[in-house]
């Protein structure tokens, strides 16, 4: 059975009263459209083995209540400069927001950022090892190496991000594309697309090519991730229509 493409929304802005409301309407307007959302406190969780803010409490709390939200927790592994003890307690720190008993801020999987894309000898045990700790606390993993990954990665998590380009790269075909990714693992692959600059039509053009290709994940923005889209309404409708609903 092949899943329906869900949307894949880094939502890395500061979470002030209303400040996601535009996110939380949009999921609750398309409960059957799936939404899987990555928090970023401070580049990671914020403080090791402890809650985060206030704010980022009720905000998350705003979206855990909603059946067709995954959370992600983002981890950046700075293309391995930072050591897997360190990411593994920044893992492990998300793993104890589950604790909480004054609301539900649980994340459901960690996003890899700044993931390398080759596979080696160093890079095979380091991403392994990060993958398998993040595995053995119940939470999913995303590696984000934002373009094309060698096959091995595909066995060790759960999605891979293989396609991170602005809409110029893309749309000129001087970035990635669809066609790099094996049809093997499209239903585990993701495409995020920022500084979009085209018409509301291409971005329906673009969101239909991509859900059409299998892929598990989209995100187009005409901006980056600390802000909203100014299509955001667009692209969700486009995607809801995209898998039939």
């Amino acid at each position: 059975m092949v899943l329906a493409t869900s949307i894949l929304l880094p939502l890395y802005l500061y979470p002030t009263q209303g400040a996601w409301t535009w996110a939380t309407n949009a999921i609750a307007a398309y409960p059957s459209l799936a939404f899987t959302i990555i928090v970023n406190p401070e580049s990671g969780p914020g403080v090791l083995n402890d809650f985060p803010e206030d704010e980022y409490i009720s905000g998350i709390t705003n979206l855990t209540k909603y059946d067709n939200v995954k959370l992600l927790g983002y981890v950046d592994t700075q293309y391995m400069a930072k050591s897997t003890a360190a990411v593994d307690q920044e893992v492990e720190t998300y793993k104890y927001w589950s604790t909480y008993t004054k609301g539900n801020i649980a994340v459901d999987g960690i996003f890899f950022d700044d993931a390398v894309n080759e596979w080696t000898s160093s890079s095979s045990s380091y991403m392994t090892t990060i993958a398998d700790n993040a595995h053995a606390i119940n939470l999913t993993v995303t590696f984000n190496p934002g373009t094309i990954a060698d096959s091995e990665f595909f066995t060790i998590a759960d999605k891979v991000v293989m396609i991170e380009d602005d809409y110029s790269a893309y749309s000129s075909k001087k970035g990635n594309s669809l066609e790099k990714i094996a049809n093997t693992q499209q239903e585990q692959s993701s495409v995020i697309i920022y500084d979009f600059s085209g018409s509301q039509s291409q971005q329906t053009n673009t969101v239909n090519s991509i859900v059409a290709s299998g892929v598990a994940e989209v995100y187009i923005t005409t901006v980056e991730y600390t802000s909203q889209s100014k299509m955001w309404t667009q692209f969700v409708a486009a995607v809801n229509s995209a898998v039939g609903n």
